[in-house]
């Protein structure tokens, strides 16, 4: 392996893990501040859909589907509705008409989850990719670096000769130009 390629690798896969890291704190501390500051309305689930989007073959495989609520709430006395991007056993255990808890911001309303742990963004698995993802950026480049061969330079110093250039001894090497002259 070329290591300028491997070593662009190590780095595009630490790169990706920031950014990951960075999207599960950002996460993270929305629904902190949300938990922490939110208001905590009661709201009615809709409607629970499956999005089969994915690559997912059936209901028990949910590889690739994202599963969402469409739940009603109020929000400072104007009834709302809002799509929830929630889990698989979320939608399985609120069915429609079931109730929910919503906590949005109140500043901004636009920001909302749902409680009880129902939602699918919860920021630990950004925490958990980013440490895998940032693991094997840094294997490739210990892997780079251990398997690369260090470069040819020609300003290094010239390797010892097997015989030495010069000797006492004229009969040394059979060579009589190496004998010395007065």
């Amino acid at each position: 392996m070329n290591p300028k390629l491997g070593y662009l690798v190590a780095l595009a896969a630490c790169l990706f893990a920031s950014g990951l890291f960075v999207e599960g704190m950002l996460q993270h501390q929305q629904e902190s501040m949300l938990n922490s500051q939110g208001i905590r309305v009661p709201g009615r689930v809709l409607y629970a859909r499956n999005s089969g989007t994915g690559m997912g073959t059936g209901r028990n495989d949910s590889r690739q589907d994202d599963f969402f609520l469409d739940v009603s709430y109020s929000v400072q006395g104007v009834p709302t509705e809002r799509w929830f991007e929630c889990t698989l056993l979320a939608m399985d255990t609120h069915p429609q008409g079931s109730s929910v808890t919503v906590i949005y911001d109140p500043a901004d309303p636009s920001k909302a989850m749902l409680g009880e742990n129902l939602n699918s963004e919860s920021s630990g698995w950004a925490f958990y990719a980013a440490a895998v993802v940032f693991l094997i950026g840094l294997l490739a480049f210990v892997y780079v670096r251990q398997n690369s061969k260090p470069p040819d330079d020609d300003t290094s110093a010239p390797a010892p000769a097997d015989k030495p250039h010069w000797t006492n001894d004229p009969l040394a090497d059979g060579d009589p130009g190496d004998i010395p002259t007065k």
